[in-house]
């Protein structure tokens, strides 16, 4: 005749429900991990998306610096007098993953021998938002 029997609590089932309650908070943790992944990746698509229209709007303005006369331009030439309003679009291509529309417009005070350049450059974002940035120069 035995006894002495361990009286420990009985405890059937108590390791399922820990397992099922650490799988839940798991689950929530790995979800926050790919939600933060997914703003990561939107946020450095738009900063390269911005770096890239930076660039093309410093591209542009260099080329309208880059004049060789003033007046009238012959065949080859670039003229002071040619730089005016007006828009291009830069296609998409395997760099840029969107298209960007650059905008010039352009005001010549009286009297002053220059040219006050502003460039916008617009694109639409992954999530289809316009987003523009804006860069102003004087030419002469």
């Amino acid at each position: 005749m035995n006894t002495h029997r361990s009286r420990l609590p009985r405890a059937r089932g108590t390791t399922l429900v820990e397992a099922v309650v650490a799988l839940a908070v798991m689950a929530f943790g790995m979800l926050a991990v790919v939600g933060v992944q997914a703003t990561l990746r939107y946020n450095a698509d738009i900063a390269r998306q911005r770096s890239e229209a930076v660039r093309l709007g410093q591209e542009a303005i260099e080329s309208d610096r880059a004049f060789s006369v003033l007046g009238t331009p012959e065949t080859g030439q670039t003229s002071f007098a040619t730089i005016a309003n007006g828009t291009e679009t830069v296609p998409s291509s395997f760099i840029t993953n969107t298209t960007y529309t650059i905008t010039r417009t352009v005001a010549e005070p009286a009297g002053a021998g220059r040219k006050d350049l502003r460039l916008a450059v617009t694109w639409p974002d992954r999530s289809g938002e316009t987003q523009t940035i804006t860069l102003d120069t004087i030419i002469g």
